[in-house]
């Protein structure tokens, strides 16, 4: 039988928005959203006042994962290039 880690990874930019979209438009209880991931409740209250009070929030997250899959690209493509050179 598989045991459940202790400790919760560190939440990802597709989960953080997934939960806000759950809290602010499906307007889920944030009781029921926080059993689904494995946090406190007053997580899900935090990045739901982070969101409106900064509108832009949510588009940053997603700015961040397009760099950050953007730089993975860029480095499969010079690994690919150092390999064939080979």
């Amino acid at each position: 039988m598989k045991r459940k880690c202790k400790y919760r990874r560190r939440l990802d930019i597709n989960e953080i928005c997934h939960i806000v979209h759950a809290a602010i438009v499906n307007l889920e209880k944030h009781s029921d959203i926080a059993k689904e991931f494995r946090i406190h409740p007053y997580t899900i209250s935090r990045y739901v006042s982070k969101c409106k009070k900064n509108k832009e929030y949510l588009r940053e997250l997603l700015d961040k994962r397009d760099a950050i899959i953007s730089n993975r690209t860029l480095i499969a493509d010079f690994v690919d290039n150092m390999l064939s050179a080979d």
